[in-house]
């Protein structure tokens, strides 16, 4: 029921995130619901069964988005507990909380054109509302954990890392299995980096691609200043996926940087 209740919760926030958007009426109802119920994390029951809760991403995003909109101090109080809570159910969503709340910050930095001290003030609090959970999570192991010799080093970042076959590709549909498989010389099956988004969402990207590269061609040809999309924001969430999807893919350990674990434990 646990589960079935995640699915219901990821398309409500869904739908949420998609207002906020502009996405409105029936199409905004039923994206939400097929995202949320096509969604790869689906197969993290098979192995990582509580990792198969699906609301956790949508309403972490959510929170993030509703701060940057109202800048407000209960949409941090909400995150703050949305992470404590589902640290206690599954480390993995601590580790999934930190990274994408730095690349969001990250992103906004390099995208805003506030000033420096500006950006610091408005990013301390969002990175304090999920590094607070850590240091709780320090004090319960410290007061509960009997073992003081566990490991310490992430394991599988060279094994478990997610390819371009596991993102483009599926063996479990006839688009996903054919469209791109060609060019990995196969689809992609469950594994640790099993992610495939689907041919609708391969398909935006490509038309965003499009956009971009027009934009940039008359903005040096014709000295033209034309934006390559509707909503301005969409800058921050693009190079914060893209961020993500590097370290899912096991960047820059893979680049010859593997004393970097040293620091991330």
């Amino acid at each position: 029921s646990t589960f079935l209740l995640s699915y219901f919760l990821c398309s409500f926030y869904l739908h949420k995130i998609l207002k906020l958007f502009g996405v409105s009426g029936w199409w905004a109802i039923l994206s939400s619901i097929f995202i949320a119920y096509f969604s790869p994390q689906f197969f993290r029951l098979l192995g990582h069964f509580s990792l198969g809760l699906v609301c956790f991403f949508p309403m972490v995003i959510y929170r993030i988005m509703q701060y940057e909109r109202k800048q407000q101090v209960r949409y941090l109080l909400f995150l703050f507990i949305i992470v404590t809570l589902f640290t206690f159910l599954h480390l993995y969503y601590l580790v999934f909380a930190l990274a994408l709340t730095a690349a969001y910050c990250f992103s906004y930095c390099i995208t805003n054109k506030a000033i420096f001290l500006k950006k610091i003030r408005y990013t301390s609090p969002l990175l304090l509302s999920v590094a607070v959970p850590v240091l709780i999570l320090k004090i319960y192991l410290l007061l509960t954990d009997n073992i003081k010799d566990r490991p310490i080093t992430p394991n599988g970042y060279r094994s478990a890392l997610a390819t371009g076959q596991d993102i483009l590709t599926s063996d479990y549909n006839f688009i996903g299995s054919n469209a791109f498989a060609w060019i990995f010389n196969g689809s992609s099956r469950w594994s640790e980096g099993y992610a495939y988004i689907g041919i609708v969402t391969i398909s935006v990207l490509l038309h965003l691609a499009f956009c971009i590269l027009r934009s940039l061609i008359q903005r040096i040809s014709k000295k033209e200043k034309r934006p390559s999309h509707s909503i301005r924001s969409y800058r921050v969430w693009i190079i914060t996926a893209l961020l993500l999807l590097l370290l899912s893919m096991g960047v820059p350990f893979i680049w010859g940087m593997d004393f970097l674990l040293d620091w991330f434990p």
